[in-house]
């Protein structure tokens, strides 16, 4: 197993389907995205019933109350967000990090048109990130303890059973090792836990809170505890994936995990002035992001300038992180 479950992980997470960002967007001449000082700034989010496109609404609010106009362009997936960056039909987007990563190295999906050299990071934003569920009294505290388990991880290229793959791995483990494992949904995995069916269920999740709420009442369960080192090595073969930790409603604590980001970003060619004044609102307004949705509890100041992990960061926005 040396190497192999990482080797489909790195290979295929892009393959699954992305959380994120983009379509295209028809402006009049005088209030192109490429000239952002003309007219309002337009921000690439995902689709409406997702969570990047309220973001890039959220981010959107903030511009405004600052007495900036900005306007979001809904698009289907991060690789849409990235090609209208690229025909500079957004100013910004959102993009997933696994996706932004591929992107700049040229790899996965982006290996027939090369690098693409002119995508910059502007700010990290909230994680999706991996989180095991197991029932109280099971004796199943950490990932080695999974060793003949029946594990609920899902399909085999969804990022809930790649990212259970490198976590195996991490901790010494191959899917030979375990007893079972379930393609079913998260819901029905919960379902299948409580009743005794299954032993862990994994989710990949920007709130944990709404996951194991989702289990049938009456049932006694809990989130795994992770080790941070461990969540580090077991990302770091996978572009675009790092460590997270994601906010619990109702405790102080937060969960150790690791997983995907979501990356506002733009090209090396905007305008220094639009993407510092986007840079300066996120960092001022991060709290208020914070109050719009518990999914973005996780967004802070000291965080934004993390997206560098991801493609280089824009200049504007690194050098205001800097001297804050």
């Amino acid at each position: 197993r040396s190497g192999a479950l990482r080797a489909l992980a790195a290979g295929a997470l892009l393959v699954a389907g992305a959380a994120g960002a983009t379509a295209q967007q028809e402006t009049a001449p005088d209030q192109s995205p490429a000239n952002g000082a003309r007219g309002p700034v337009v921000l690439g989010g995902g689709v409406p019933f997702g969570l990047y496109f309220p973001l890039a609404g959220a981010i959107c609010r903030l511009l405004e109350g600052e007495g900036h106009g900005c306007v979001v362009a809904p698009l289907s997936d991060s690789e849409a967000a990235i090609e209208a960056l690229q025909r500079a039909e957004v100013q910004l987007a959102l993009v997933q990090s696994d996706w932004l990563a591929h992107a700049v190295a040229g790899t996965s999906r982006f290996s027939e048109a090369g690098p693409a050299e002119t995508l910059r990071a502007v700010a990290a934003l909230h994680g999706e990130g991996l989180v095991i569920l197991v029932r109280d009294g099971d004796g199943i505290d950490a990932p080695e303890a999974l060793e003949g388990a029946r594990l609920s991880r899902g399909p085999d290229e969804s990022y809930r059973a790649l990212l259970s793959y490198a976590l195996l791995e991490a901790a010494g483990l191959g899917t030979d090792d375990l007893a079972q494992l379930g393609i079913e949904d998260v819901r029905t995995g919960l379902a299948k836990l409580c009743r005794g069916e299954v032993d862990a269920v994994a989710a990949v999740t920007a709130m944990p809170s709404a996951v194991r709420s989702a289990a049938p009442t009456g049932c006694s369960i809990r989130f795994m505890a992770l080790d941070p080192d461990l969540a580090e090595e077991a990302g770091e073969d996978m572009p675009g994936v790092s460590p997270l930790s994601l906010p619990v409603e109702g405790e102080g604590d937060r969960l150790v995990s690791f997983g995907l980001t979501a990356v506002l970003t733009t090209t090396a060619d905007s305008d220094p002035a639009v993407v510092e004044r986007v840079a300066n609102a996120l960092v001022t307004g991060a709290q208020g992001l914070a109050r719009l949705h518990p999914a973005l509890a996780t967004i802070t100041g000291e965080e934004l300038g993390t997206a560098s992990r991801f493609a280089p960061l824009h200049p504007a926005a690194g050098a205001l992180y800097e001297n804050r």
